[in-house]
């Protein structure tokens, strides 16, 4: 099928009407942040919200460290500046029981200026992640003094909350599996206490995500949980690290700043507010008007691309020339993700009069 190349409204209005949801994992609330508040004073809410930008800093930037900047300290003590709105809502049931301990009793929601925030922290250079990201399946197997199961969608309430809470808190997108009986014919506690990888990774591959956690978590005579992390990608790398606590919960969190730190090592990348350059990226297998929708919107759709335009349509292939804000690489990564487009190796499209420029080749993938 040859597409043709539309001017005018109506080819806007046509795509608006066919464009396919993005498969990539596009992170919501990244200006968001919830930090416990035992009342509803104002002196309190002032003070929680250092604390409430510190924590959307990390959630952009996948560094804990950053909020400790120098730089950003006029920021975090003039951050009520940057508050767009703000609510309260009420510990769960299910809450962290040290923090009812403690007298909390509901959580402060700030939500931030996101474009102010974001041109702060690109004018001093700090890496920043983006709002694609890797979404990741997550086994948690535990054994508690003779009793063994695995964390699923709609188990235990309270360890499901903590590790959702923790995943929104680094703004990471996690599922976990439904262990139902195609689950527990292809993977068993032993396989998960193991980590061994092969079997995991089968196991993993009906969710079709771009990474997977395997937690084991086990307490012991003292009562202090032991929890051991490993972090498999689908690039093939794994990472493995440890945590331990008298709490459950910060062994949970401890999984997922794990996690957020080491994805956020791979794919923030310091922005430009300006374009610092461009390439063309050329999709085939675009066979239909949706397919084009789709590819264009997810290009557009990366933090590290400041804009994208067509330059030729043929066949079944599109060549886009993109715009971006940082370095090459940094784009590739950015299109790895979430698996809209995958790279093809040795293809040699649109051979004539644009064999010198640089270029990258994917496939459109269903």
């Amino acid at each position: 099928m040859t597409l043709n190349i539309l001017n005018g409204r109506a080819w806007w209005l046509c795509l608006l009407l066919v464009v396919a949801p993005l498969q990539a994992a596009q992170v919501d609330g990244l200006y968001r942040a919830e930090i416990p508040v035992k009342g509803q004073s104002q002196e309190e809410r002032l003070a929680a919200y250092s604390a409430a930008v510190a924590q959307v800093i990390i959630k952009l930037s996948g560094d804990r460290l950053t909020p400790d900047l120098p730089e950003l300290s006029s920021l975090r003590a003039n951050s009520n500046r940057l508050v767009q709105r703000f609510h309260y809502r009420p510990l769960a049931a299910t809450g962290d029981p040290a923090l009812k301990e403690e007298g909390y009793t509901r959580y402060l929601v700030v939500e931030f200026d996101g474009d102010a925030l974001t041109k702060s922290l690109v004018d001093i250079g700090v890496p920043l992640w983006g709002r694609t990201r890797s979404d990741v399946l997550v086994w948690v197997a535990v054994e508690d003094r003779g009793a063994r199961y695995v964390l699923a969608s709609g188990g235990l309430a309270e360890l499901e909350d903590r590790l959702a809470q923790a995943a929104q808190r680094r703004g990471v997108p996690t599922v976990l599996p439904l262990m139902d009986l195609e689950d527990q014919g292809r993977i068993n506690f032993v396989d998960l206490w193991g980590d061994f990888r092969f079997s995991i990774l089968d196991a993993s591959a009906r969710y079709a995500t771009d990474a997977v956690l395997v937690g084991r978590l086990s307490r012991d005579a003292r009562g202090v949980w032991l929890g051991r992390w490993s972090l498999h990608e689908s690039s093939g790398d794994s990472q493995s690290w440890q945590a331990n606590d008298l709490s459950q919960g910060r062994v949970i969190d401890a999984g997922i700043d794990g996690l957020a730190d080491r994805l956020a090592k791979r794919y923030a990348q310091v922005l430009s507010h300006d374009s610092t350059g461009g390439i063309d990226v050329v999709v085939t297998d675009v066979n239909n008007l949706a397919g084009y929708g789709r590819a264009l919107a997810y290009l557009e759709s990366l933090d590290a691309v400041s804009s994208v335009r067509v330059i030729e349509v043929a066949g079944d292939q599109v060549r886009f020339h993109v715009d971006i804000r940082g370095e090459i690489s940094g784009l590739q990564r950015a299109i790895s993700l979430g698996g809209s487009l995958r790279p093809q190796a040795g293809a040699q499209p649109f051979a004539a009069g644009y064999g010198q420029r640089q270029q990258l080749v994917y496939r459109l993938m269903p």
